[in-house]
């Protein structure tokens, strides 16, 4: 198995024991096709004024201060980025 793959396993991993098993936990897929890419991100509110976002792309984890902004309204800026965003 390669580094990539094995570190892409990890991360889907991480993801399904991360958002799936919090049940107030909200999170969001959003996908944007770059030339022959497909950048694959998951936003999850952690109900604290923050989000996680997991990059699968980049096979990363990272989390943003909203600074008093709604989680629904992140997610219309990232939608208009050019994600492509759904639940």
């Amino acid at each position: 198995m390669n580094k990539n793959t094995f570190l892409f396993f990890l991360l889907y991993c991480f993801v399904i024991t991360s958002c799936d098993s919090d049940d107030d936990t909200y999170c969001v897929r959003c996908e944007f096709n770059f030339i022959e890419d497909e950048l694959v991100r998951r936003y999850c509110d952690n109900g604290d004024g923050t989000v996680t976002v997991f990059d699968q792309f980049m096979g990363s984890e990272a989390i943003i201060d909203l600074n008093g902004e709604s989680f629904d309204s992140f997610i219309e800026g990232v939608d208009d980025e050019g994600f492509l965003c759904f639940d």
